[in-house]
């Protein structure tokens, strides 16, 4: 299972957005890998069901780093994140999340 890499993930994040409180989790090092080994659990835990899902919504995404990731598993999947969010982030979060996702804000 190849997942994106918060320090890759970030990177994909404009610097301006770098001090958001809904980005600390992914970046602080001991919360950040606590997040990431919570997501690859989900993830993998998902995986045995052996099930292909036609839709998928995620309630508070945040930036969208679990989005990303289980688009990138589940590729047929249509993935609706939802957050409350400023429309500015939310043009950041689409573009970081590569268009690939509905994105309500």
């Amino acid at each position: 299972m190849n997942l994106i890499e918060p320090k890759e993930f970030l990177s994909r994040i404009p610097r301006e957005y770098h001090n958001s409180a809904s980005l600390g989790p992914y970046i602080t090092p001991f919360f950040g890998r606590m997040y990431f080994g919570r997501l690859k659990k989900i993830i993998r835990m998902v995986k045995k069901l052996d099930r292909e899902f036609s839709e998928t919504l995620e309630v508070g995404g945040g930036f969208g780093l679990f989005s990303v990731n289980f688009k990138d598993q589940f590729p047929n999947a249509n993935h609706a994140l939802v957050d409350l969010m400023p429309v500015e982030r939310g043009e950041v979060v689409k573009e970081v999340i590569n268009d690939e996702f509905h994105l309500i804000y």
